[in-house]
């Protein structure tokens, strides 16, 4: 499996967590991480900006460029910038979602 096909099916498994949401209206995907930012969520009351991360790995200059980002969008409190990995263990695979200080996110 290649790096495109891995990460394109996380991002596909992510996107599906948040369309089982009872709050979740729409989800936009940027393919070939060509941006900031893999997935677009609207929920009710929130717009997500999602970048995914299998291995939980955000280089510095694309931290830099959401932490940029956020600062020019600071007129929405409804904009939250979440950054996803998977853990595994024993078998499980679980989606571990933080927001760009590095802290886990528990209402996800």
């Amino acid at each position: 499996m290649t790096r495109y096909t891995s990460g394109y099916n996380f991002e596909r498994r992510v996107l599906e967590h948040f369309r089982k949401r009872s709050d979740f209206i729409y989800a936009m995907r940027s393919g070939g991480s060509k941006g900031l930012v893999d997935l677009l969520i609207i929920l009710k009351g929130h717009i997500l900006m999602v970048q995914s991360k299998k291995a939980g790995y955000l280089p510095k200059a694309e931290l830099s460029g959401l932490l940029e980002l956020k600062d020019k969008c600071r007129w929405s409190d409804d904009l939250r910038f979440v950054i996803v990995e998977q853990q595994k263990n024993h078998r499980k695979t679980t989606l571990i979602f933080r927001n760009l200080a590095g802290e886990v996110l528990d209402n996800f």
